[in-house]
């Protein structure tokens, strides 16, 4: 199959696609996205959505990882706790969290949850280094319970409406102590 052209101003295909997923799922997050839709939306046609992905769970999949680089993730989760020097984000990482957290939420669908769980664990284990399988089951238990407190954080702003006020949560020991439980006790190695 060929290429499909880019054109030569704006965004190419797949960051349209991209867009256009999120914006779907914005208006409607319990509903499957088509790639009918989607391509309407997108200004792409099907031959170009089916040269990128095989099916829309590869694109959310890609979509979702996107949104959550190393990086991006400890500096997500500085700001929420209000460390030091992390008092401010920029617009496109508050973009970033609110889909993260529409994901989380009860709103998403349990296979956009499951994503999100698995593109936060592979981020965990690209920030700290290791690989989750390969830890002892004490290790590996803090890593669930932590994961599992910050997937029910990132739903509860959500459901809340505390994306537009995060200084309760700051104000909150949980996300600080998930975090911490996240960063591999080496104690907990032996």
């Amino acid at each position: 199959m060929a290429r499909p052209r880019k054109d030569a101003e704006g965004p190419g295909a797949k960051a349209r696609m991209h867009e256009a997923f999120w914006e779907l799922l914005a208006e409607d997050p319990s509903a499957s996205v088509s790639v009918r839709e989607l391509c309407a939306r997108a200004h792409v046609n099907k031959n170009a959505f089916y040269y990128h992905y095989a099916g829309i769970e590869e694109l959310a999949g890609e979509a979702l990882r996107g949104m959550i680089s190393p990086d991006g993730l400890a500096h997500i989760m500085a700001f929420i706790q209000g460390a030091p020097g992390e008092e401010s984000a920029s617009e496109d990482e508050l973009l970033a969290l609110r889909r993260i957290c529409l994901v989380a939420s009860a709103e998403g669908t349990p296979a956009l949850r499951a994503m999100l769980r698995s593109s936060l664990s592979a981020a965990w284990d690209a920030q700290s280094g290791t690989d989750a399988s390969t830890l002892p089951v004490p290790a590996r238990l803090d890593r669930e319970f932590a994961l599992g407190g910050i997937m029910g954080i990132l739903a509860h702003l959500w459901e809340s409406g505390l994306l537009d006020d995060l200084t309760s949560l700051r104000d909150a020991a949980y996300p600080r102590h998930a975090m911490e439980l996240v960063s591999i006790n080496p104690s907990r190695l032996s």
